[in-house]
């Protein structure tokens, strides 16, 4: 009903974009004609009108071409249709099928003969079934789900999980039978929001199942670049399109699932349908009765727990000694097999004995799950020790080729010998075919360089050759978190800044055997019976740290750069290039790309500032000009700050906009601009002004008016507003800035600390409110923490019990912490994080039988728990809980209210 709604809006009001957008822009001529014989109020107000429509029309049009370009690299918002109308053109051409060889061998270009052809290849692949045992691996040792992770998939889907799950989709990808896409269901998720959870809540709770919903399109994508068979285009896969539904049915039991899960994912396997994608047609739908749909989220997970079933066969093997691994050095540890989806290495001595083990294990495993070997795909390699008879032999045993190597696994070449330039060619040919020249001709410096990095970006980054002296660096970076109370209390690095003995003057011959257990003593550091002098700012230290809470742990490695001691890419690079690169952001460019500004324009103050823009005065130091006089006002050298700045006819745009430049230099000039506080207009105005000092060059007749690039830049202005706006609507991360009241029937905590890192003392306060916004319960304490994380992990840990000892069975916490709420998420938390008990001890208060979420908010929206925790910092008590709130506190709770209706 929406579909049919939609098409009739298309069709009888919103109409033809490119016909109304013309249409505008005769109207803004036609105007702009008249202005130029009489200035009239109500025509600028006209003017200023048709501006606005012909803006939403550039945007209406340039999303039209970006939703059938799919191309990902480049932002929504960057005008440049003719990109995307060419990229889509590229696609279409690339994807239509001209001619194929059919079943009886030969050559069609017949479009009705192609339709008919594919129609029946895919019936016939994903409609026919064959005869499995699914019994035949035997009884092999699997692990399964434990307990807890059993009640989380039978827990009772959120709205908040509905919502986050259809806001982390990607908007643009390509649309379902229903012609929708994601971006839909964002931009009206206030309307159709409530329905979808409908739908997900009663699928998971076992109810009907719309089939409508299961409707699947595929799309035929070549393979090679000149596909001749029906063979040659995705998703023909001999692993996903065979998976028997029995054997995955069976899979899912035997890993543990819980029955309602198995049965809620095999309807949804069993109940799909599948239409394919011809040349833009869609052809007649059909029921499949085998495999997994590629493009499906969830049929990765299940094919992987299937694969998982051959390698838990083949382990089972090596335990029974029939299976002979291999090891690459001798006492080293053993590899029998490596596994990635459906790409497969398997290692066994080189007998006939052990190749038959290997085939016999595959064709068992093929005989239980309905899938196949390609053995025209498959490679074998052994030793140089092994000869040519032995290899022939092993070659008849498995019907597999021996190769001089093997090729490439996930993307990377696997080197057999020394590496060579020639070991990356393919890398090479892979960032040309992605750097197309006619993308290039298309696309600005700015646009180029963001291909570029985007290609860059997608290419892996394996084949780094020296890495021990990084490894060397990254370790230095690394702290040892205290796990044991019986380490050396001077000389072991249990602490996070290193070990003690280095920040002392001395230590006492009496001290030097001290554990930490001889110093820490009934909750508090004992120093008095210490010979050793300690300073104070060590005292400060140690009262920050409580080894208590990582008592009884083993000790381990932790990642001290990051507050999470979470090692992740970008924090170790980030860490790296500040010990080799110890810069002051004022004196290099970083500041400029860091900008939230177009690229365009990023792209133009780099060139600025390495003075590359091609003014009057750089063109005559070039030869390239006779003079460098201003061609604008005819007086002085033409500069970059006389071209953007001093020039009259750049004073009065800069006048007019009510911006008054200094006479500072370049650099400090746009340092300033873009530290004020409003970077975008002032980037924008040097952007414009440009543009015009150049429309004026080449058009002398034509020249732009200051009032006309103030219109110009004012539009761009907004239309920056508009996209910010639009893209942070689409973010999973986008944050409400103020308050907002939890549902009905539930209540919200709001927890929050505030930490004077001297002191080693941190305030926490938690308040819990009704959906009216009404206090319900407060507390406000002070705990020793070592750290500003923990902090934030304690005031979770006690606004969950203060809601649970008060009876609230729904609650949704809020912090502003990410790193906390990242722990708190963690499935399997690393027991060398410091801050591990802590975030455990959470996650069991959460499992109780209650419904508790916790969420990221704004700080700006946890203004309540803010100020409780700025009042406990400053008071000594422990803890207090309060029934009612003091005045300040109400204040802020009713501006909650305000703000949140």
């Amino acid at each position: 009903m929406v579909q049919q709604a939609s098409l009739d809006f298309n069709s009888k009001i919103f109409g033809n974009i490119f016909v109304r957008k013309n249409k505008v822009e005769y109207q803004i001529d036609q105007i702009q004609r008249r202005l130029e014989v009489t200035d009239v109020l109500s025509l600028r107000i006209k003017e200023a009108e048709l501006r606005e429509d012909y803006n939403r029309l550039l945007l209406q049009e340039e999303l039209f071409w970006y939703q059938k370009s799919r191309e990902q690299w480049v932002k929504y918002g960057d005008r440049n249709t003719k990109f995307f109308h060419l990229q889509t053109l590229v696609r279409r051409n690339h994807n239509r099928v001209h001619g194929l060889y059919v079943r009886d061998g030969s050559w069609s270009t017949d479009p009705d003969i192609l339709q008919e052809e594919a129609l029946s290849f895919y019936k016939n692949l994903f409609g026919t079934t064959e005869e499995v045992e699914v019994d035949c691996l035997g009884d092999v040792p699997m692990p399964t789900l434990s307990t807890e992770a059993c009640a989380r998939l039978i827990d009772p889907v959120s709205f908040a999980e509905v919502k986050s799950a259809v806001f982390s989709m990607s908007p643009f990808k390509a649309p379902g039978p229903d012609g929708f896409q994601a971006y839909f269901f964002k931009e009206y998720w206030e309307i159709v929001g409530t329905e979808i959870w409908n739908i997900v809540r009663s699928a998971f709770l076992g109810e009907f199942l719309n089939p409508s919903i299961m409707e699947t399109l595929i799309v035929l994508i070549p393979k090679i670049d000149n596909p001749t068979f029906m063979k040659d285009f995705r998703p023909i896969s001999l692993s996903y399109d065979r998976v028997d539904w029995r054997f995955l049915e069976s899979t899912l039991i035997a890993f543990g699932f819980p029955i309602i899960t198995v049965n809620l994912i095999m309807t949804c396997v069993r109940a799909s349908s599948l239409s394919i994608m011809w040349n833009g047609n869609r052809l007649d739908s059909f029921a499949p009765r085998r495999g997994l749909r590629q493009g499906d989220p969830m049929s990765p997970y299940l094919f992987v727990l299937c694969m998982e079933r051959l390698a838990c066969y083949i382990s089972h093997k090596v335990v029974e000694g029939v299976w002979k691994p291999v090891s690459v050095t001798r006492g080293g540890p053993k590899f029998s097999h490596l596994m990635f989806a459906d790409d497969l290495l398997l290692f066994c001595q080189a007998t006939k004995s052990q190749v038959q083990m290997v085939m016999h294990s595959l064709n068992i495993f093929c005989k239980a799950s309905g899938m196949k070997v390609n053995l025209e795909k498959s490679k074998a390699f052994c030793s140089k020790n092994v000869t040519a008879r032995r290899r022939d032999i092993f070659t008849s045993v498995s019907s597999i080729r021996f190769a001089l190597d093997l090729g490439r696994y996930l993307g990377v070449n696997l080197n057999h010998s020394r590496t060579s330039r020639a070991s990356f060619h393919s890398v090479i040919e892979k960032v040309r075919g992605r750097l197309a020249n006619w993308k290039g001709r298309l696309l600005n410096k700015a646009g180029r360089l963001c291909l570029i990095n985007s290609v860059a970006a997608s290419i892996p980054v394996y084949h780094m050759q020296s890495i021990s002296k990084a490894f060397g660096a990254l370790k230095d970076a690394f702290s040892w978190c205290v796990g044991s109370l019986d380490q050396s209390f001077w000389f072991d690095n249990w602490s996070i800044e290193g070990p003690i003995a280095q920040d002392v003057p001395f230590v006492h011959i009496s001290d030097s055997d001290l554990t930490i257990r001889d110093v820490w003593k009934d909750g508090q550091w004992n120093l008095h019976d210490i010979f050793s002098i300690i300073p104070e700012d060590v005292k400060q230290r140690l009262n920050a740290y409580n080894p208590d809470l990582n008592a009884g742990e083993s000790s381990g490695w932790s990642w001290g750069v990051a507050s999470s001691r979470l090692y992740s890419a970008r924090s170790g690079y980030s860490w790296l290039a500040k010990r080799k690169f110890d810069w002051n952001e004022h004196d290099n460019w970083l500041w400029v790309w860091r900008l939230h500004i177009p690229e365009k324009y990023k792209f133009l103050i780099w060139l600025s500032l390495h003075n590359a823009i091609p003014t009057a005065e750089f063109r005559l130091g070039r030869g390239l000009a006779l003079s460098s006089t201003c061609h604008r006002c005819q007086n002085g050298s033409e500069s970059i700050l006389h071209c953007l700045r001093e020039c009259p006819s750049a004073k009065e745009v800069w006048t007019l906009l009510g911006l008054y430049s200094d006479n500072s230099n370049l650099h400090d000039w746009l340092y300033r601009g873009a530290r004020s506080g409003d970077a975008f207009l002032f980037f924008s105005t040097i952007w414009w002004i440009w543009r015009s000092r150049n429309h004026d060059l080449f058009n002398i007749d034509d020249s732009w008016s200051a009032s006309k690039v103030v219109s110009l830049i004012r539009s761009s202005v907004r239309e920056f507003h508009t996209i910010f706006a639009m893209h942070q609507s689409l973010s999973p991360l986008s944050l409400c800035l103020h308050w907002v009241p939890p549902p009905v029937h539930s209540v919200k905590l709001n927890c929050d600390v505030s930490w004077f890192a001297p002191s080693g003392y941190a305030g926490f306060g938690c308040i819990i409110r009704n959906p009216d916004g009404c206090w319900l319960k407060g507390c406000t304490g002070k705990v020793e923490v070592c750290s500003v994380l923990f902090a934030e992990l304690y005031a979770i840990w006690r606004g969950l019990l203060l809601a649970w000892e008060s009876g609230f069975r729904e609650v949704i916490c809020e912090t502003d912490c990410l790193e906390a709420l990242f722990l708190v998420n963690q499935r399997m938390l690393s027991k060398d994080i410091p801050e591990w008990d802590l975030a455990k001890h959470i996650q069991e208060v959460m499992n109780w039988n209650w419904r508790v979420s916790i969420l990221l908010i704004q700080r700006t929206a946890n203004s309540v728990a803010d100020c409780m925790a700025k009042a406990a910092a400053s008071v000594a008590d422990i803890h207090s809980n309060w029934s009612q709130p003091w005045s300040e506190l109400q204040h802020l709770i009713d501006l909650d209210m305000t703000l949140a209706n």
